[in-house]
């Protein structure tokens, strides 16, 4: 995933996304998908988070699938 930065006058890295990133590297939960590493370009325009690999992304599922989730399947999914 690459991070796109949005500057408003600042110089270096945003410190909201650095707390964001501490925070996704602390979470451990089976329902969240974990976070491997930060990888960066020749400077900090370029900056990837690689997570571990997730066959599909619930807002893909939600938006293009025509499939109808049963409420328990969607009560699940809450989970």
């Amino acid at each position: 995933m690459k991070v796109k930065l949005i500057r408003d006058n600042e110089r270096g890295f945003p410190i909201t996304s650095l707390r964001e990133i501490n925070i996704v590297m602390q979470i451990n939960h089976d329902n969240i998908v974990k976070m491997k590493e930060i990888v960066t370009g020749d400077n900090l325009d370029k900056i990837y988070l690689v997570m571990e690999y997730c066959q599909h992304e619930l807002r893909d599922l939600i938006e293009h699938t025509k499939y109808d989730f049963k409420e328990a399947e969607i009560k699940c999914i809450m989970m």
